[in-house]
């Protein structure tokens, strides 16, 4: 199986899951696949793709993983996990097809705690099946000397970094072949989003809160208070956990000017996740200024 475990994705897919079932259990969502480089595909990738993807109903949470998280994120409450240990993934949830142009199109509708669980899995499965199909070979030997060098620039100047490579990974064994790379010989680095790997490699588990939260807020509170509402909510669910604020989802100016006094004094950072860092920085620095 391409996707071997519920865990086998990302830390903040299972922190915003919670956060619905606390604050807006009965909120229904949909999630809709948009391929960006217009690929064209066979009907035997789709067949193959269904196949993998009807595994995933197979997919259990283990006693030892849900004592591990359990241990390991006290953030979310043993119950959570329970009734995840309860979840089963369900392809009748999921529409897949291939239009006229053969551009891939999947949608996944359910409540959004649910749907939410759907989202990393889908897009590891599509990017792994996507490259067995177009003939794409990993060179391992270029994988780890290109992270050689990035690990090297890492421990001589303590640049910290986390891996978040799940979603996009070109395969579940060369992110795995990287991790172990990592554990070995990264001084600095602070850990992986995939909470299988983290389990398995006893690194720390990274994330807090996705793009979406943000985009469920401007569709339940309208867009001018979504970014403020998307993090009083945050906090109301996790009382200062995960503080690392998103700040890019309605770009980072309008984030900026909506965030609070409150909120820069009670976020231990803001992450800036596209344009210029050096840019956003200043303005970042700029702002906490005005306020005080």
């Amino acid at each position: 199986m391409i996707v071997r475990t519920l865990l086998d994705t990302d830390l903040y897919k299972f922190t915003t899951s919670y956060a619905y079932i606390k604050l807006f259990p009965y909120a229904m969502g949909k999630f809709s696949f948009h391929d960006r480089n217009e690929t064209e595909y066979t009907e035997e990738f789709l067949e193959t793709l269904k196949y993998e993807i009807d595994k995933l109903s197979r997919l259990r949470l283990t006693e030892e993983e849900l004592e591990y998280m359990t241990r390991n994120c006290r953030f979310l409450p043993r119950v959570y996990w329970e009734w995840l240990s309860s979840f089963r993934f369900h392809p009748d949830k999921i529409k897949m097809y291939l239009d006229e142009a053969h551009h891939l199109h999947i949608e996944v509708s359910d409540f959004l705690y649910k749907a939410t669980l759907y989202e990393v899995p889908l897009l590891a499965i599509v990017s792994e099946i996507k490259n067995q199909f177009f003939g794409n070979v990993a060179d391992t030997d270029e994988i780890l000397c290109k992270l050689s060098e990035k690990v090297e620039l890492s421990n001589q100047h303590q640049l910290r970094f986390s891996e978040f490579g799940t979603r996009r990974r070109f395969s579940v064994h060369v992110q795995e072949t990287v991790i172990g790379k990592l554990k070995e010989t990264a001084k600095y680095c602070t850990g992986t989003s995939n909470c299988y790997f983290a389990m398995k490699y006893d690194m720390k588990m990274m994330g807090t809160h996705p793009h979406e939260w943000f985009m469920f807020h401007g569709a339940q509170f309208g867009y001018k208070h979504a970014n403020y509402m998307a993090l009083e909510n945050w906090v109301n669910v996790y009382d200062g956990d995960l503080g690392i604020a998103l700040s890019d989802t309605y770009t980072s100016g309008i984030f900026l000017s909506n965030l609070s006094r409150k909120q820069a004094k009670l976020f231990d950072g803001v992450r800036c996740d596209s344009g210029n860092e050096f840019d956003f920085i200043d303005s970042l620095v700029s702002r906490y200024k005005e306020l005080g």
